[in-house]
């Protein structure tokens, strides 16, 4: 997204004059995205384009195109920019995280996200899980295992046997390749 849409999107969502200015949005752009050449350095830092393209344009509905030289945001420096508005934005409240979702909830109208889609799950939840389904215990309480898959199921316990047979085999390759390295 261009700079520019960044900064149509602040109009559409009514975010500008409402809850910051023209020169406020220039100094958190200035401070999240770092110009790459010449040109975009030259676009925020000494023409000042955003303020020049806020005075020009009073529609919020008119269609935005890019000028040559304008900085691009990426996905990261989206989210930022708007997580520093909401941070400078009126609704103080004393947690960080509660005044940016209710920026994202109220002002930019997102969808609230239900409680259960919030548990933060890691890497090792999961693996106990896994473990416990292959010892055949039931790790889960409210009996749904979409959570959850592999790419093995549906194998029968001969395909696992195998398997371990075949590691069976290798080890003792490997143990047999050590022995005659130590003997040589």
């Amino acid at each position: 997204m261009k700079v520019s849409a960044f900064l149509k999107m602040c109009r559409k969502k009514e975010l500008m004059p409402h809850s910051l200015n023209i020169e406020s949005l220039q100094q958190l752009v200035k401070q999240v995205v770092t110009p790459m050449d010449n040109a975009e350095y030259e676009y925020l830092e000494v023409k000042k384009m955003l303020i020049e393209i806020y005075n020009r344009d009073n529609n919020p509905d008119s269609h935005c195109e890019p000028l040559p030289g304008e900085p691009g945001l990426l996905f990261h420096e989206f989210i930022f920019l708007l997580a520093m508005i909401a941070m400078n934005s009126e609704t103080l409240s004393p947690a960080p995280h509660e005044q940016i979702e209710k920026f994202f909830n109220q002002k930019l109208q997102f969808a609230q996200v239900p409680k259960e889609g919030r548990e933060y799950k890691t890497f090792d939840w999961y693996l106990e899980k896994a473990q416990l389904k292959a010892a055949g215990i039931r790790p889960d309480e409210d009996g749904s295992e979409d959570d959850l898959w592999s790419d093995g199921e549906g194998e029968d316990e001969m395909d696992r046997f195998e398997i371990d047979e075949k590691q069976k085999q290798f080890k003792l390759f490997l143990e047999q390749k050590a022995a005659e390295e130590a003997n040589f």
